[in-house]
């Protein structure tokens, strides 16, 4: 309810100042701020913070562990746990089973077939038919390419599937002749030699994983596939030239992957299939994955802070294959050290190994599984991890699995293949157990103030015919207190409708196949014509991998209800899915990536009582979407001529039967029969076109806002545009990107726009159709560093009320300054330092002058002075390498400073190059008095200086004025510590900041010299908030209690 509520307030609140904007039109533009945010409390503690992706029923479970900042970009690093359920066969990884390291990411890629790149991609025509009808006939060409195909293996006729997971960007892609092709498509990233997002950032991928299947048969030589299996990102160069290196060692291992079986059963329906076909012999194979796997060893960034990744404990589940076990043997994650300036943050993990015994194969790491038992900061409490009856499941080459490859509990199957009632063949069961496949998954969480969350997960259920499958869902989320009090609880209630769910026929089917041999005639020694007499043999198969595993997850629901509660009732909450799909159907193997799954209405109710159902409506939003207008058709489609749509073809063919060549024994040439077929992966353009909210008071009475959005430029498909419409007026806001620009957005030469589609150029705010306020940035592309030159407004003196032919910046050849002259220059970057950090930026008529001092290769903003340049102003707290523009011998003492900084303790600091003027000089000391001194100039203490703070140091502030230009020099007094050292213009404001080495923001200082100071527990959060006097402002408690048995 109080979240309906808030979104009411919001919309009148918005509609109030689009009234006002009428008035006050340029209130909209955005002035430079270069002031670092100050801290917040940690937000441990805050329970239940879990999104659910409600379609598939998978929350996001996610303990974020530290956040690398560089500059603008941030690279977070968490662990997180995939709550879909464990499957029988499945691998932990470093940090547990079920759980995940996210601190890098990785290309990895699927062969279909024969992988990318080690053969020739060739796609036989729609017309391909290879054709040789009769005994002794000529094959055609189409004929010998088929056998090519098959028996040599000369061409690839299927396009690989990449999966790509890094930094919260994750999908698929598959290469066509035109390039990547995303499924579904993302205008997020673009893939050249590396990958960009678009903001500019490049992402590359240098480590590679290669793995071998290993593959042993009962009635066949065991054999081997090798290749590259993923790329783990190795570098990061952002928008800003900053960088971020990820360094590996190497791991080998390896371990069970799959069984897989055959059996042959005669079909005695088929004409001329006797006793005389002789069986094949079944066969039965086991695969085991040998791996030689990047592990993350160590994240370098240029700002000085690297992170060490610590593997201890020696991995049980796994085979170490290797001469040199300490070398390459496969370990867990123990350990994440975070080091900044010699100060360093620790995380631990501690483990747990449940054994089962050893597998069939004899193999002790069979039989074992590794799961995260603790997760551990520094000084803080521990965070604890329950799982269900992880004893329950057995070896990972068990027979005890469903149709979806989780355990099911039938420990007396014998085999993986399902019953089929064709043959009369009693297979094992397969069906899934609502019990069993709960095994081994998270159920609680234990945070380090006492409370915990608890995760009750059920398994996919279709709603007619009550079938279980496809592994767990949420059903529900609750969080409780320290003292076991509830504090909430979400319920999750999902509908298929009128999806009966495959059946158990439908399932075994998915592992029948057809073989069929030429019948020899014994009287003759020929064979007979396959519509007279053959052989055919039904094969029943399976195998440990799970069914129905393609492009779109295999469980997706239309609706689902969420229901809120703590003691009480409190709201619920509808959502309705639909798969968008743009284009005809065509025949594929795969899912073709152009579907995808969307939200289309979400309605929210709060409880209005005393019944259960008794529920108001607050809320309703529905949503339409618009995609490529319309497909074009198979084959024949010019990528040329149409922007972010793109086809990858495929192509699979088989023998029906195979060819018998002619010879002494069979005095005849019998031809081979092919089956075949195309398919595609098709990647288009998708974008929200519209919501339309509708928000209803405690009487009723509706308030209905509809917002359009445009994405008019397909070169880049970004939304440029987007309308906000209700009774009480239109909003517009317009935004222009680099590529909407013929010559481009961003100035320079040779300038990779496309790295930059998502960058504004240009911003347009109408309301009521009056262009009330415009802006423009003017940028450029200089040694690989996107910089800010200026910044325009719009030029008008009232809202321009017929804006049609408003002439915003050129969009058809880049000008600023096109006929009209529709904007004037609000402020410019005078200045940068080496790292591209402004320095100095200034408006024309001169209202606006500020200057920047900064921590260079940290990129953290030192001081921020207004109503000054960059050649009036210094300032320097001593704490690393950057003298903020005055000069001084490198005389430091680490702890001996201002706030247990670094103190200064040399004879005397100085500015030089001043132009004549006044100014204010201060200094924190500790000890005897400073002096300053400035030849020809006027010096005279500040009133009140010195000023007393905290531990005896006293802040001495004095004005000087120079006459001419000149030098003012500070000097230190004998056996005393100088910090914080300021000068700026009189008539200037200087604010000023100090950071901490891992935590941020140590103190900052206002105008006025007085600070506030923010302390901070050994693992990093925010304790208390002091000032000058070490008053306490602010405190803040975390409750941690020792969970620790």
């Amino acid at each position: 309810m109080k979240r309906s509520i808030l979104i009411y307030v919001l919309l009148v609140g918005v509609w109030s100042n689009l009234t006002a904007q009428n008035q006050n039109f340029r209130a909209d533009i955005n002035k430079p701020d270069y002031h670092p945010p100050s801290p917040e409390a940690a937000s441990l503690g805050k329970y239940g913070q879990y999104n659910v992706s409600l379609s598939t029923g998978i929350p996001d479970i996610t303990i974020p562990i530290y956040n690398l900042k560089v500059g603008g970009f941030t690279l977070p690093i968490s662990i997180s746990y995939h709550a879909g359920g464990i499957k029988l066969t499945e691998i932990a990884s470093r940090v547990g089973l079920g759980w995940s390291l996210n601190a890098g990411g990785t290309i990895s890629q699927n062969a279909m077939g024969i992988p990318d790149g080690f053969q020739s991609r060739l796609i036989p025509p729609q017309t391909f038919q290879p054709l040789c009808e009769t005994i002794n006939c000529a094959p055609n060409a189409d004929y010998n390419l088929a056998k090519d195909i098959i028996d040599n293996q000369s061409y690839d006729t299927e396009p690989d599937i990449y999966t790509y997971n890094f930094l919260g960007f994750t999908g698929k892609y598959v290469i066509t002749n035109e390039g990547v092709a995303t499924l579904p498509f993302t205008s997020e990233i673009t893939f050249d030699d590396d990958i960009t997002d678009k903001n500019g950032n490049r992402y590359i991928f240098g480590e590679s994983e290669t793995s071998s299947v290993i593959r042993t048969c009962t009635m066949a030589t065991g054999s081997q596939f090798s290749g590259a299996s993923a790329s783990y990102l190795t570098k990061i160069i952002t928008t800003q030239g900053d960088t971020i290196q990820l360094i590996y060692d190497h791991e080998i291992y390896s371990y069970f992957q799959s069984t897989s079986e055959k059996k042959y059963f005669r079909d005695i329906n088929a004409t001329g299939t006797d006793q005389s076909c002789t069986l094949p012999p079944n066969v039965v194979c086991k695969d085991k994955n040998a791996v030689y796997v990047p592990r993350l060893k160590q994240i370098v960034s240029s700002n000085g802070v690297v992170i060490n990744f610590q593997y201890n404990d020696l991995r049980l589940d796994v085979e170490t294959n290797v001469a040199s076990p300490d070398q390459y043997s496969a370990r867990a994650l123990n350990q994440i050290t975070v080091t900044e300036d010699g100060v360093s943050v620790s995380y631990s993990l501690t483990y747990e190994v449940i054994n089962s015994g050893p597998g069939a194969n004899g193999v002790a790491a069979t039989g074992k599984r590794m799961y995260l038992k603790k997760l551990v900061d520094k000084d803080k409490g521990v965070y604890q991890f329950q799982y269900t009856t992880r004893e329950h499941l057995p070896a990972r080459d068990s027979y005890a699995i469903d149709y979806w490859g989780y355990y099911n509990g039938g420990t007396s199957n014998t085999t993986l293949i399902p019953s089929y009632n064709l043959v009369n063949f009693i297979g094992g069961g397969r069906l899934t157990s609502q019990a069993e496949i709960l095994s081994g998954s998270l159920n609680k969480i234990i945070y380090p103030t006492g409370g915990y969350s608890s995760f009750e997960l059920e398994p996919h259920k279709a709603d007619v015919s009550g079938i279980l499958g496809g592994g767990l869902r949420v059903k529900s989320i609750s969080n409780y207190d320290a003292d076991n009090t509830v504090i909430s609880k979400k319920n999750y209630k999902y509908t298929s409708n009128t999806n009966n769910g495959p059946t158990e026929d439908a399932m075994a089917f998915q592992y029948m196949d057809i073989l069929r041999q030429r019948k020899m005639n014994e009287n003759n020694g020929t064979f007979y014509d396959p519509s007279i007499a053959q052989c055919v043999f039904l094969i029943l198969s399976s195998n440990t991998n799970p069914l129905f595993e393609g492009m779109i997850p295999s469980v997706q629901y239309p609706v689902v209800e969420v229901t809120d509660s703590d003691s009480t009732m409190s709201g619920k909450s509808i959502f309705y899915y639909a798969n968008v799909d743009f284009g005809s159907t065509t025949p594929a193997v795969q899912a073709e990536g152009r579907q995808d799954y969307k939200i289309q209405k979400e309605e929210h109710y709060r409880f209005v009582g005393p019944n259960a159902n008794d529920f108001q409506k607050v809320t309703e939003k529905q949503y339409t979407y618009q995609g490529f207008p319309n497909e074009t058709a198979f084959f024949t489609y010019d990528p040329n001529n149409e922007l972010n749509y793109k086809q990858a073809l495929g192509f699979r063919i088989k023998y029906d039967l195979p060819e018998q060549a002619a010879g002494p024994e069979v005095p005849a040439f019998y031809p081979a029969v092919f089956s075949f077929y195309h398919y595609k992966y098709t990647s288009i353009w998708c974008f929200l076109k519209s919501i339309t909210e509708t928000s209803y008071d405690n009487v009723g009475r509706a308030l209905i806002t509809t917002t359009n959005f445009d994405c008019e430029n397909f070169i880049h498909a970004q939304q440029t545009k987007s309308t906000t419409t209700n009774e009480r007026g239109t909003h517009t806001q317009i935004t222009r990107y680099p590529q909407d620009y013929i010559n481009g957005g961003i100035a320079g030469s040779n300038v990779p726009q496309q790295w930059f589609k998502g960058v504004p150029v240009e911003e347009l705010t109408l309301v009521n159709g009056n262009l009330v306020s415009g802006q423009l940035n003017e940028m450029t592309y200089e040694n690989s560093v996107l910089k800010l030159l200026k910044k325009h407004v719009s030029n008008l003196s009232t809202p321009l009320n017929d804006p049609t032919n408003y002439p915003a910046s050129n969009t058809h050849n880049f000008s600023l300054f096109p006929a009209g002259n529709p904007y004037r220059e609000y402020y410019r970057v005078v200045s940068v330092d080496s790292k591209g950090n402004p320095t100095e930026v200034r408006s024309v008529d001169g209202n606006l002058s500020q200057a920047i001092i900064w921590n260079t290769r940290k990129r953290q903003a030192l001081a921020v002075i207004d109503n000054a340049s960059y050649s009036s102003v210094a300032y320097t707290d001593f704490d690393g390498t950057s003298k903020g523009q005055w000069k001084y011998s490198n005389s430091y003492d680490s702890g001996a400073g201002f706030n247990n900084t670094t103190g200064f303790n040399g004879t005397s600091i100085w500015r030089d190059n001043l132009s004549a003027g006044k100014y204010r000089v201060s200094v924190w000391a500790n000890g005897a008095a400073p002096t300053v001194s400035s030849t020809g100039a006027t010096i005279t203490p500040v009133a009140g200086s010195p000023f007393n703070g905290n531990d005896n140091w006293k802040l001495y502030e004095w004005t000087v004025t120079l006459s001419t230009t000149g030098t003012v020099t500070v000097t230190n007094a004998s056996g005393a510590y100088l910090d914080n050292a300021r000068l700026y213009p009189d008539n200037s404001k200087m604010v000023t900041f100090n950071y901490a080495p891992v935590v941020g923001l140590s103190f900052k200082t206002d105008t006025n010299n007085r600070s506030e100071y923010y302390n901070y527990d050994a693992s990093g959060r925010l304790i208390k908030i002091r000032d000058d006097a070490n008053n306490i402002i602010k405190s803040f408690e975390y409750h941690v209690v020792n969970t620790n048995p």
